[in-house]
């Protein structure tokens, strides 16, 4: 008696996600960085950032002079041109990790000065961590989602 059997996989075939993960990872890094850039990095120039990133305290005569000069003693913010500077998006990323390039320039800082701009701008806590790694799964997993088929085998 001659018969058939018919194998079939269903959704993610194993031999084909590992050879399209490099392209699944690289484009879910680049979501995650797309989230800092988009999401996180804003808030680092917001009256409340001051607390939540714990930003180096500056001293009394400076914040005076800031005060004085624009009203305003947001960190980070004297006359915008930091914040107008990293709108720019930049972001180059690999399979491996993806990286948001700032402009020049963040750690230009005054003698005597604690305060680095770079590390206050870029810093990112643990909500912010969990933001970039649910960007980071949704992507990823929508991407597999897309790639799901049925491999049939006849033997």
């Amino acid at each position: 008696m001659k018969g058939e059997f018919v194998i079939e996989k269903r959704g993610i075939v194993p031999e084909r996600l590992l050879q399209e993960m490099p392209e699944v990872s690289e484009k879910a890094l680049y979501a995650g960085a797309v989230e800092w850039h988009e999401e996180i990095r804003p808030q680092h120039f917001e009256p409340g950032a001051k607390h939540r990133y714990s930003h180096t305290p500056r001293k009394r005569r400076y914040l005076a002079r800031k005060r004085k000069y624009t009203g305003q003693a947001v960190d980070l913010v004297m006359t915008g041109e930091t914040m107008r500077r990293t709108r720019l998006r930049r972001i180059r990323s690999n399979p491996r990790r993806a990286k948001v390039l700032l402009p020049a320039g963040f750690n230009r800082r005054a003698k005597g000065s604690r305060v680095r701009m770079r590390d206050e701008v870029t810093l990112i806590i643990r909500s912010d961590e969990r933001e970039i790694v649910n960007a980071y799964e949704s992507k990823a997993r929508a991407m597999i989602a897309a790639r799901s088929d049925q491999q049939t085998k006849r033997i």
